[in-house]
């Protein structure tokens, strides 16, 4: 199966899951919706009352005690605007990690022509949380550090372009693009050391992330090619629907609707492409004859056609 042929199972695939796939979108959009919202009317009052206490600060005389007591406030409330942030951004990724290991799981299992039920999904993800959290956290540390490489990387560039501004754009354009398409690959590693890590036992963390990168050798242009596709669709849509919704009247409640809808389609396509990672990883697997070790409460592994049976069995 080549990466269109991925890309047309992984739509398919969603109509096979049945309504098991209608819960996990509900159960990722629906909280995420929420913490959305919630965080707009907590720390919009919070931003305007900083802006105005930044103003008072701006006319008030330095070394006074009316400029101390306002820099102690403007301290305190950057303390509590970084708090409640970091609050939220933690909900949004427990929810977003939940629901795609979850699709991982019930995807894995219908591809492998079963019927993944909610009992079974339950029971997996208490069984298995901390392989794919392990993993998850290492993913985000590891984007943390390339985007930290790249700023370095710039600002190194920048200097060597000492103030010629033609050499310097040249340099940021040649950096972004490298960059970009190192992402691209990176991402897909990533994201099937997220599959291993939930699929097969004994798998986590650097393990995972280790034996995508050896999974895929002789693959690395099909997930790069598939990598660019699922960026493109997305990126696509989403410039797609932001032309349909800036025809809509302007006001706040209907920007803030509009922001929630394109919250709400990141949300979808963030399980479509895990979808597609995992349509991947089985047909990597396909490939190489091996079982794909998504277990259900039986305890017994749901193995693909290729897999080797021993004829001598009765």
């Amino acid at each position: 199966m080549g990466a269109l042929g991925i890309i047309s199972e992984s739509l398919r695939l969603p109509f096979r899951i049945g309504k098991l796939g209608s819960f996990l979108a509900l159960f990722l959009i629906i909280p995420s919706s929420l913490i959305f919202v919630c965080n707009v009317f907590v720390l919009k009052p919070r931003f305007l009352d900083l802006f105005l206490k930044s103003s008072y600060l701006r006319n008030s005389v330095k070394e006074t005690l009316q400029y101390d007591e306002f820099a102690s406030v403007i301290r305190d409330d950057v303390r509590v605007i970084v708090g409640e942030e970091a609050v939220f951004i933690l909900a949004g990724h427990i929810v977003s990690m939940l629901a795609t290991v979850a699709t991982i799981y019930a995807s894995a299992v219908t591809y492998s022509s079963k019927k993944p039920t909610f009992k079974d999904l339950i029971l997996r993800m208490v069984s298995i949380w901390k392989r794919p959290l392990i993993t998850y956290l290492w993913i985000i540390l590891f984007k943390l550090g390339y985007l930290f490489f790249l700023v370095l990387l710039i600002g190194f560039l920048a200097m060597i372009a000492d103030q010629d501004s033609a050499l310097l754009l040249a340099l940021a354009i040649f950096t972004t693009l490298c960059g970009l398409l190192c992402y691209l690959y990176l991402v897909v590693v990533w994201n099937l050391g997220l599959v291993i890590s939930v699929v097969e036992e004994g798998y986590q963390g650097l393990t995972a992330l280790g034996k995508a990168g050896q999974f895929i050798k002789g693959r690395k242009l099909q997930g790069f090619v598939l990598s660019i596709l699922v960026t493109v669709a997305t990126v696509a849509m989403s410039w797609i629907l932001g032309l349909l919704m800036n025809n809509v009247k302007n006001g706040e409640a209907t920007y803030l609707a509009i922001a929630v809808v394109r919250m709400d389609f990141s949300c979808l396509m963030t399980l479509y492409s895990t979808i597609v990672y995992t349509v991947f990883y089985c047909v990597c697997k396909e490939s190489q004859g091996e079982e794909i070790e998504a277990q259900g409460t039986s305890g017994y592994s749901l193995i693909t056609s290729k897999a080797h049976v021993d004829a001598t069995l009765p």
